[in-house]
């Protein structure tokens, strides 16, 4: 009977079996206590490498498996129709086969489920679960759709994108015996979108070229066999919606969102002249379609987000005038201008604060095409020398928003982004760089330092130092600023032998003086290099240097009393606006509490707080910090016994871990979850 049935069987690409930890622990529990499962992945999301995971988690990767497409399926005769058809066999031969052979395994995924399912069509679904199951403890059943349906909201997970740590555990996995710069990754991951489907494209590039080749290829996704992942009822749909009077705004909401390509908020897009008109239901519309979603960044934010995929294919069919149309004209909503200096607009700051994003905010993107279209326009559309004037004039203020921009985003402290934003802005510039290019330098340098890569940032900073010009002091004075800093990372003795040489260069009320006398304070003894920093902490206040005072302040902790560090912490936290020092000394006062055996003063609404600055440190990868949130918080939960703690943090460190190469981490952790669970 069983060779009647129609198999399918999983490709068994074991690089993708380490992604997406959280939810397949979240299926792996319906599917062990109910036995079916309903997944909301997006078109090109990797539903099979999900299935697969969980197949080979549970052990099931050899288990038979019967797919059924339920996407032109409304009514229950239309399903048991459509399950004869692609199973090969009705629903009754498939339950009595599996009664008489309750030893065989089987897997039953019904895909591409509507949401215009009627309610006897989803009763049956849900039905089949008990009949199956309870005559063959070997099966599970799979829903699938790529929206939300609440028929199934018991029993769902959701797949989101991938993060930049995923894909890089992925090409990690994929390529081992490659290595790929910070760089490349963030190239890999900006291009892929975290689109499964997309990552499988530069995977198939990577297998015969380098990195940069594939970075740099042109029409990366595009063609019949990229854009073959849309079924031939959503283009319909797409195509509806384009020719129907009707539907005017919900196409011209899809061409915004494949501009804007991390998404937007219903307020910011109806704020330009081309989306006024626009409002819920056109949203409605497209995200019951499954070519968009919605996503809560906070109470108050909601951003609408299309599909990567769809995205690609909207923009290959649109004229390059519409695309820097809508482009210039969201450039100055995405990124406001105001007497008081240079704003992210506050959904775009929420996207990156909230690391929903899969590449940043849509400034960056936005700046380089007007970029390229201003480029564009001086080399092939000037008729005038007024004309001239007016697109250089239009190109000087690009290269001072873009410079703004990124110092936005350096003091947003998200220092990947700022990274990646520079190293795409530069690229856009090409062989005709702005003024000042050599800050953007300065900028890498700092982040790549702060994030622990010091080889990077001694890369970059000498960069900055070889293309600053002479007369330009204050950066110059940055430039000795973060090499003290760096040095004091990697080279004590030659830290202080530079402070010793150059601190006289400076005023004695500068932040280069003071950074000096804080790292000349590294040869004193302990007394009075407590005093020493004390006094530097005192007179960068009083010079308002909050930021420098309060990284003073966290170095004098390593030297005070528990005591006394809780109370200095508290300080910092006060004058802090900085997200990565309040999450520092968040750190090293809730440490103190654990050094000193008061586990039980650590509340609620502190575990809240380090349980944000554990995703902080996660999606910006502080690894170093976070390897310490991550001890921290496992010592908590296991004081609490809140095994919702362990769930979250056990898979994100393991990723980091794996990353990192740091086997004793993970075989350490791995052995204390599996304790645990027993």
């Amino acid at each position: 009977m069983s060779q009647s049935f129609n198999f399918s069987h999983f490709d068994r690409r074991t690089h993708y079996l380490y992604t997406r930890q959280n939810e397949k622990n979240k299926a792996l529990t319906f599917l062990t206590e109910k036995q079916n499962v309903f997944i909301e992945s997006g078109l090109g999301y990797g539903l099979s490498d999900f299935l697969y995971s969980i197949a080979d988690a549970m052990d099931f990767d050899d288990s038979a498996l019967i797919q059924i497409d339920l996407s032109e399926v409304i009514s229950k005769k239309q399903l048991e129709s459509k399950i004869k058809t692609d199973a090969g066999a009705d629903i009754s031969q498939i339950i009595f086969h599996y009664i008489s052979h309750h030893d065989e395994k089987i897997i039953l995924h019904f895909k591409n489920c509507s949401n215009d399912l009627d309610e006897d069509a989803v009763s049956y679904l849900r039905s089949l679960t008990n009949q199956i199951s309870s005559t063959n403890p070997n099966s599970i059943i799979v829903f699938s759709s790529d929206v939300f349906i609440r028929a199934f909201r018991d029993i769902s997970v959701k797949l989101d994108s991938l993060s930049y740590n995923e894909v890089s555990l992925i090409l990690k996995n994929r390529f081992e015996e490659r290595t790929f710069s910070h760089e490349e990754l963030h190239s890999f991951h900006t291009l892929s979108e975290g689109i499964v489907k997309k990552l499988d494209r530069i995977i198939y590039y990577l297998d015969d070229a380098s990195a940069q080749d594939v970075i740099e290829k042109k029409s990366l996704f595009v063609g019949v066999s990229y854009f073959e992942t849309i079924s031939e009822k959503t283009l319909k749909q797409i195509e509806t919606l384009k020719t129907s009077t009707s539907d005017t705004l919900s196409f011209t909401l899809i061409k915004i969102l494949s501009i804007l390509k991390n998404g937007e908020s219903l307020k910011n897009i109806t704020k330009s002249k081309i989306g006024r008109d626009i409002d819920l239901d056109n949203i409605k519309k497209i995200v019951d379609m499954g070519i968009a979603k919605t996503i809560m960044i906070d109470n108050n934010t909601h951003i609408a987000k299309i599909n990567p995929i769809v995205k690609d294919y909207i923009i290959s069919g649109m004229q390059i005038e519409e695309i820097n149309a809508i482009s210039s004209e969201f450039l100055n909503i995405t990124i406001v201008e105001t007497k008081d200096g240079l704003k992210i607009n506050s959904t775009n700051r929420r996207v990156l604060e909230q690391g929903y994003s899969t590449e940043g905010d849509n400034g960056c993107y936005l700046l380089v095409r007007n970029i390229f279209e201003c480029k564009h326009n001086l080399d092939k559309f000037v008729d005038t020398p007024e004309e001239y004037e007016r697109h250089l004039r239009h190109l000087s203020r690009l290269s001072t928003l873009s410079l703004r921009y990124v110092y936005a985003l350096k003091n947003a402290c998200v220092y990947n982004e700022v990274i990646s934003s520079s190293l795409e802005l530069l690229e856009a510039y090409g062989d005709t760089p702005p003024p000042h290019y050599y800050k953007y330098y300065l900028f890498i340098a700092s982040s790549f330092r702060i994030l622990g890569k010091y080889k990077d940032a001694k890369t970059y900073l000498e960069k900055c130092l070889n293309t600053c010009p002479s007369d330009d002091k204050p950066t110059l004075s940055e430039c000795y600023v973060q090499e003290l800093y760096l040095l004091e990372k990697t080279d004590e003795g030659k830290a202080i032998e530079l402070a010793k040489r150059r601190k006289k260069e400076f005023r004695t009320s500068s932040i280069a003086h003071i950074v000096s006398d804080s790292v000349l304070s590294l040869n004193k003894p302990k007394q009075e290099r407590i005093k020493s920093l004390t006094s530097l902490v005192r007179k960068s206040r009083k010079l308002n240097f909050h930021t420098l005072a309060n990284n003073i302040s966290l170095d004098l902790n390593k030297e005070r009393k528990p005591q006394d560090r809780i109370s200095s912490l508290d300080e910092v936290l006060h004058y802090e606006t900085s997200s990565y020092n309040q999450c520092r000394a968040l750190l090293v006062k809730y440490e103190t509490f654990e050094e000193n055996n008061m586990l039980e003063n650590i509340q609620d609404e502190d575990i809240a707080k380090l349980r944000n600055v554990y995703n902080y440190l996660f999606n910006q990868r502080f690894d170093h910090l976070f390897k310490r949130c991550h001890i921290l918080l496992w010592k908590i939960a296991e004081y609490r016994k809140n095994l919702d703690i362990i769930f979250m943090i056990y898979y994100k460190g393991q990723t980091i871990w794996i990353l990192n190469n740091d086997t004793e981490s993970e075989e350490e952790y791995s052995e204390r979850f599996i304790s645990l669970l027993n």
